[in-house]
């Protein structure tokens, strides 16, 4: 007979996801002994189809390693996804209430350790609950400023910065120009020049000295998402580049707004939280 899985839905800035409960043996055996089960990646869309859940941006395995916990991320269609802010923020929320695990912890992903600290969390409901999260990210990888490509009989100008996972960063005139750029995305997102994985295409408009407007064409979603935390990290250097400011830049999404602190080239990403429903699969 088939047994349960425990499954809790999160997210942060309206960036959804599904967490799968593997740090209890009970429930990593109820898992892998399953006759649909063939490996973590083929289980995501047969998860997301037998629950009929719309609208979810990845599907996080959470499990241990060296007594922390450690997570297996992947997007909807079963790809791996090597980094994501707002899911980091959420995995040490989840972590907390689930298993009483400290308010500052370490998770260990595909880019190496982050370190976590829950600010606050409030339950609002039977089951759900709002938080407050600040995640110390990995190193960012790569920044390549003030690099130029040719679309549509013109020149596009960005730069590019892996912020765990890597960003063409485009700054707009008028933020409320996006909905249009997404042809352009597209064709970005694929390009050869960020073969083989590809890239996700973030645009952004300044606001004030330390506040820039923010939305990302993430690839495995293949669209603009609510938000997304290594978005903002992006928008947000590639603004500090511009602007010389060291002071904590607020990051506004469609879904949230994120505070990013730099110290040197490691971001610190500030941002909410909230456990939306408990599952059994």
């Amino acid at each position: 007979m088939t047994k349960n899985l425990s499954i809790t839905l999160m997210s942060g800035a309206k960036n959804s996801f599904a967490f799968v409960d593997l740090v209890s043996p009970a429930n990593s055996q109820n898992l892998t002994q399953r006759k649909d089960f063939k490996s973590l990646s083929q289980f995501v869309p047969l998860l997301l189809e037998q629950l009929k859940l719309q609208n979810i941006d990845g599907v996080v395995y959470m499990s241990l390693h060296q007594n922390h916990l450690k997570w297996d991320f992947f997007n909807c269609d079963g790809s791996v996804a090597e980094m994501c802010g707002n899911a980091a923020r959420c995995a040490f929320v989840w972590a907390h209430l689930k298993h009483n695990f400290s308010q500052q912890e370490q998770l260990f992903t595909q880019k190496g350790w982050l370190k976590g600290t829950v600010n606050s969390v409030h339950q609002t409901s039977q089951n759900c609950y709002t938080g407050e999260v600040s995640v110390v990210m990995t190193e960012l990888e790569s920044c390549n400023f003030r690099q130029s490509l040719p679309y549509k009989k013109h020149n596009i100008s960005y730069d590019f910065i892996n912020s765990g996972v890597p960003h063409v960063v485009i700054q707009l005139a008028s933020f409320d120009q996006y909905p249009q750029q997404k042809p352009m995305a597209k064709h970005l997102r694929h390009h050869t020049r960020f073969h083989p994985e590809g890239t996700n295409v973030t645009f952004f408009t300044p606001l004030t000295e330390n506040s820039i407007s923010v939305i990302s064409y993430e690839r495995g979603v293949e669209d603009f998402t609510p938000a997304c935390g290594t978005g903002g990290i992006a928008a947000a250097y590639s603004f500090a580049q511009q602007s010389q400011s060291d002071s904590t830049i607020t990051t506004h999404f469609p879904g949230g707004a994120l505070k990013i602190q730099f110290n040197g080239q490691t971001p610190t990403m500030t941002g909410p939280v909230q456990i939306d429903e408990e599952l059994t699969f």
